[in-house]
C-alpha cells in the first residue's frame, strides 16, 4: 500500500504562479508535497503569497543573522536592526494562515 506523500511523487506538482521569486518557488514545491495527494486544492493566490512570506522571512533571519540584532544608525547610536522587526510582522502573518497549508491529517492515525 502507497502512502498519502508517497502517491504525490508520482503525480505532477501544480506549477508555480508566473514571475515567483526563486526561493518562494522552491517554498510552493516544498509546501505541495509536503501535503500530499489533493495538494492543486491548495495552489493558488493565498499559497503564492504564503510562499512569498516565507522567502522574505528567511532572507530577513538570515540578513539578522549576518549582521547581528544590534546595528549602528546613521548617527553611530546603537539599535535593534530594522529587519528584525519585520521578521516580527512576518512571522505573525505566517503563523495566522500557515495551518491552512498543513497537510491533512490521515484517518486511521
Amino acid at each position: 500500500m502507497r502512502s498519502v506523500q508517497g502517491s504525490r511523487k508520482d503525480a505532477p506538482l501544480p506549477r508555480c504562479p508566473a514571475g515567483m521569486d526563486p526561493d518562494a518557488k522552491k517554498i510552493w514545491r516544498e509546501v505541495l508535497r509536503r501535503y500530499g495527494a489533493g495538494c492543486e486544492k491548495i495552489a493558488g493566490p493565498a499559497l503564492e503569497a504564503f510562499c512569498g512570506q516565507m522567502a522574505m522571512m528567511r532572507k530577513l533571519q538570515k540578513q539578522v543573522d549576518d549582521e547581528g540584532l544590534i546595528v549602528l544608525d546613521s548617527r553611530g547610536a546603537a539599535m535593534r536592526h530594522p529587519a528584525f522587526d519585520m521578521l516580527i510582522d512576518l512571522r505573525k502573518q505566517i503563523q495566522s494562515v500557515s495551518a491552512d497549508f498543513d497537510p491533512p491529517k490521515r484517518r486511521g492515525r
